[in-house]
């Protein structure tokens, strides 16, 4: 479920890359082995050569992946980044699970137009929808904290653009004085 969300919120902050994650678009652009679609997530170390995934072992601070014997950085076939330190090794979409897209959506929805999903007061909802609610909308959260630390850049023009901010003051053209 973590995946699904941190995804979601990827693309969120990435607007118009849901359409190159498609099973479709890497076809078309043979992307199937550089995006490692076949999920082979053996990692290539420079001084022992291929280590099998269940052997590798995992940096705390980066989240990349270590040889086990030298403890150099393995170069993957694949790697994309999600938040400070969650990594995915091949495509995205061999492991997200599409109930879980379902429930993220449903309370996105239910968030953006104030009401529950089967359209009953709150206190008639089941509580297992509020338990989705929470986790959901928790790792969004941690989501979208991570990526605005990791791109700034785009919370400064948040800034720039808030409501109410005015324009710099523009002066009309000088006409020529009269004689």
């Amino acid at each position: 479920m973590r995946l699904a969300i941190r995804w979601a919120t990827y693309l969120e902050f990435n607007p118009g890359k849901s359409v190159t994650w498609e099973c479709s678009y890497c076809q078309d652009k043979g992307l199937q082995k550089e995006r490692n679609c076949d999920g082979i997530l053996d990692g290539q170390c420079p001084q022992h050569g291929t280590i099998l995934f269940e052997d590798l072992e995992e940096n705390d601070v980066t989240g990349k992946l270590k040889c086990p014997e030298c403890h150099r950085p393995v170069k993957m076939k694949f790697s994309l980044r999600l938040g400070k330190k969650y990594w995915i090794w091949r495509c995205p979409l061999q492991d997200i699970d599409y109930r879980t897209l379902y429930f993220i959506k449903l309370v996105n929805w239910s968030e953006s137009l104030h009401q529950t999903p089967s359209g009953r007061s709150i206190l008639n909802e089941s509580n297992l929808f509020f338990e989705i609610r929470d986790v959901v909308l928790q790792e969004q959260q941690i989501a979208r904290k991570e990526l605005e630390e990791l791109n700034p850049k785009r919370d400064q023009h948040a800034r720039k653009s808030v409501q109410g901010s005015r324009p710099p003051r523009m002066r009309p053209p000088s006409l020529p004085r009269r004689r």
